[in-house]
């Protein structure tokens, strides 16, 4: 086997699985300045037409990114998988005294943890926030105060 081309297989994943959690970051923290902002002007004693339109669009904008970030993520997470079977499929021909490293542990008991995969969590929690954007919209709305 090359090993130039195994090097390059592994420095796929290794870029693939950086840009995975790096947008998973990024979304973490823009999701959170649009929740501290929503908070904010619902927390404040100012309760107008207009506040509640603004709460709304920030809601919106949230709802968005977390529809649009689950998308990436999913597809960030197929590069990932597809460069990893790559590795799997070049280390089928390695003799077999070598180091493989695209081989995932085996669980040490019965086990599926598909609810604690990378692959989940990153799309999950996109379309978690997506769902708590859909909660706010609404409590901005219910709130007692100003009508519009």
């Amino acid at each position: 086997m090359d090993s130039d081309k195994y090097g390059s297989i592994v420095q796929l994943v290794i870029h693939a699985e950086n840009i995975s959690w790096n947008r998973f970051n990024n979304f973490l923290l823009a999701d959170s300045v649009l929740v501290i902002a929503w908070a904010t002007i619902y927390s404040s004693e100012q309760d107008s037409c207009a506040s509640r339109v603004i709460q709304s669009l920030i809601c919106l904008l949230g709802f968005l990114f977390g529809i649009a970030w689950a998308s990436l993520a999913w597809r960030s997470r197929d590069y990932v998988d597809m460069y990893f079977n790559l590795g799997r499929r070049v280390e089928n021909g390695k003799d077999i005294s070598e180091i493989k490293l695209f081989q995932r542990p085996p669980c040490s008991q019965p086990c599926n943890f598909k609810l604690i995969s990378s692959r989940f969590l990153i799309t999950a929690v996109p379309i978690l926030f997506a769902v708590l954007y859909l909660v706010m919209i609404f409590v901005t709305w219910l709130k007692s105060g100003a009508r519009c």
